[in-house]
């Protein structure tokens, strides 16, 4: 249990520590958001960390009463989010502009942005529903005047303690970025609240690919133009398809289980499943998040959150191969640097379940120079399960390793833009006959398909059982 404010100052703390332990403890107004449908999912992902607390669900998202050491963790472990706000102040009424200048003015905007002689203009976003003020920049008008009006007030207070050289003086330091500010005002009641993530909260494996760049750097065709699957949203697809207990099930009768997905494209569906099972969190500590450029971060409690994470992976890994196929070969070669980066990412713990796994190894090692153009898979990723991934120009072959294997299909269908639709519905009855045709070998246990598109039933000619709905986009 986090020690109080004045505990922490019985036992000579300084003022600004006990007044961070006393931050720390204080229970905030967290915004979890993600695609509208997956609202669900991600309340069952928060009791599975073991996060508890007041929710109340939200179109596209979960707001979660809790203390900050929460926000970090959801931050690093939750897969399902797709970006986390924190909450600034309580809901008020706010049907005039007035109002709402006044409330921005007495909130703690010093919390989350650094204050100067220079006046601030954080980046507002405005979102609004049966509201009196319907003027997006009148909305922002007053709320950027009441946090400079707030920086005016921090700046004449400050001069009162420090020097005009110092306070003047240019610093060789960078100002970290201002977060973003959102208004969402619904029925006349305005919550106020700043970004803790970046807008798409990344993986960390992406950041290894690349830093700068997107999920399709690099690539122009046309599978590279149409909209990549999201992280969030193959991460609610495993835990939807209850990967973990076909494992378990296959596992228990001495068998192999192949999670096959024959649209591979980049690899993120596979690469969630892997996550999932190794038991590794979507998020890198070592990340430079928005958070941690605010006042208020404490750098030593966080660290302590960090080392108290506990990353467990299934038992039953060995007995898992996880095969992607496209007819794409540059996607194949995306999905490969993908891979590539999620080792580099992964966390080396020197104890625990997953400290075997780099036992030995050399930890620097850049994974993707030990690609064999020739194969398939990593042959040094020291993983205690198979990864393949493969180009296969004919989508009706089954591939040699899911010939009578337990085998779990797990795939995103295509759809992409006009011109990368015209042969969908081909592409849709090839692959319903490829699982009819995998079915008949036995041993197929279970199809999950994340479809966009309605025909998709239709021209595969199986029947099919929606399991999650929600909008991408």
């Amino acid at each position: 249990r986090a020690p109080s404010a004045r505990a922490a100052a019985a036992r000579g703390a300084n003022p600004r520590e006990a007044a961070s332990v006393e931050a720390a403890k204080r229970p905030r107004m967290l915004f979890l958001d993600t695609s509208p449908g997956l609202e669900a999912s991600l309340e069952r992902e928060l009791e599975t960390l073991g996060i508890f607390g007041r929710t109340m669900r939200y179109k596209g998202g979960v707001a979660i009463e809790a203390p900050e050491a929460i926000l970090w963790r959801i931050v690093l472990e939750s897969r399902v989010i797709e970006s986390v706000r924190l909450g600034v102040g309580k809901p008020f009424h706010s049907a005039f502009e007035s109002t709402l200048r006044n409330h921005a003015a007495g909130s703690h905007w010093a919390d989350f942005m650094w204050f100067g002689p220079e006046a601030v203009s954080p980046p507002i976003r405005i979102g609004l529903e049966k509201s009196r003020l319907f003027h997006t920049e009148l909305i922002r008008r007053a709320v950027s005047t009441g946090i400079e009006e707030l920086r005016e007030k921090f700046m004449k207070e400050k001069l009162q303690h420090v020097e005009d050289s110092q306070l003047y003086a240019k610093s060789d330091d960078p100002t970290p970025q201002l977060p973003t500010v959102h208004v969402q005002i619904k029925e006349d009641e305005c919550q106020l609240s700043v970004t803790a993530t970046d807008a798409q909260h990344r993986r960390a494996y992406l950041s290894m690919v690349d830093p700068e760049a997107g999920d399709d750097a690099g690539v122009d065709s046309p599978a590279s133009r149409a909209a990549p699957l999201g992280g969030a949203h193959a991460a609610a697809c495993v835990l939807r398809s209850s990967l973990p207990r076909h494992l378990e099930e296959v596992a228990y009768d001495g068998q192999q289980l192949i999670v096959w997905d024959p649209f591979c494209g980049r690899g993120t569906m596979l690469l969630e499943a892997l996550g999932i099972l190794l038991g590794v969190p979507p998020s890198s500590p070592a990340a430079s998040l928005p958070f941690m450029g605010w006042p208020s971060f404490d750098e030593r409690r966080f660290a302590d959150v960090v080392r108290k994470l506990r990353l467990t992976p299934h038992p039953d890994l060995a007995h898992l191969t996880l095969l992607g196929t496209s007819s794409d070969s540059e996607m194949v070669a995306v999905a490969r640097a993908h891979y590539a980066g999620f080792l580099n990412a992964m966390p080396r713990p020197r104890t625990g379940p997953l400290s075997m796994l780099w036992n030995g190894g050399d930890e620097g090692a850049d994974a993707e120079k030990e690609w064999n153009e020739d194969d398939d898979q990593i042959h040094d990723a020291r993983l205690p399960c198979k990864v393949l991934l493969r180009h296969a120009p004919l989508l009706t072959q089954i591939q040699p390793e899911a010939h009578q294997t337990q085998t779990v299909i797990l795939t995103n269908v295509p759809y992409g833009n006009k011109a990368s639709c015209m042969n969908s519905a081909r592409a849709y009855s090839q692959f319903g006959k490829l699982v009819k045709a995998r079915d008949k070998e036995k041993g197929l246990r279970a199809v999950y398909c994340l479809s966009a598109r309605e025909e998709f039933q239709r021209s595969s000619g199986l029947e099919w059982r929606a399991g999650v709905r929600f909008s991408n986009g």
